[in-house]
């Protein structure tokens, strides 16, 4: 019996993609607020050099081309190369992704399920007017492992208008914690988020 190995179209197998048309490329980044559909990371601010750098990448969610090759590829989607069909992700995660071993799980659905919800919360959230204040109710976490709560008067650094969209402060704890937040409604959690945190 014959055997042959299917080639994936992924960086690292060196298969050229079609560039995307600059139109479609600027419109996924504008619709993802410069940040990952998977990871939120943003995507214009390199950690390292402390310069505004591109490192996001153009993934498909159905292929580019209809071959067992292109990942998800073998799809009757006509038209590819558009908005709808691409997302904006980390190097990493674009690798990951289109990973033969990793298609089951990354289905077109659930690519296409990701960056809707991306997208959607990020023009939410950039359609908020700048009048807008936020209230604190009530806030429970952890620190060092000992649980606490917060009132609007104890926290510092609180969301105001007016101090732009970086606050700067003085802390002892540097370094990159993960943060995570739930919205309690009469004892259900209506909403939740997280976010990689790096104090500096």
């Amino acid at each position: 019996m014959a055997s042959c190995e299917v080639q994936f179209a992924t960086k690292k197998s060196g298969y050229k993609r079609k560039a995307l048309p600059q139109p479609v490329r600027f419109e996924v980044w504008v619709r993802s607020g410069g940040r990952c559909a998977i990871r939120n990371r943003y995507l214009l601010d390199g950690a390292l050099a402390d310069k505004t750098i591109r490192l996001g990448e153009l993934a498909h969610i159905v292929g580019q081309q209809n071959t067992a090759g292109s990942p998800r590829g073998q799809n009757d989607l006509v038209e590819r190369d558009t908005a709808d069909n691409v997302m904006l992700v980390c190097a990493d995660e674009h690798d990951e992704i289109d990973a033969p071993e990793n298609l089951d799980v990354f289905t077109v659905e659930k690519l296409l399920a990701l960056k809707h919800a991306h997208e959607d919360r990020i023009k939410h959230v950039t359609g908020i007017a700048p009048d807008r204040t936020t209230t604190v109710l009530r806030m429970i976490g952890q620190v060092r492992g000992q649980q606490v709560e917060l009132n609007a008067h104890g926290l510092r650094g609180q969301i105001t208008p007016g101090r732009g969209p970086r606050i700067h402060e003085r802390t002892r704890y540097r370094g990159r914690h993960y943060v995570e937040v739930w919205i309690v409604k009469d004892g259900k959690v209506v909403a939740s988020d997280h976010h990689d945190v790096v104090i500096r």
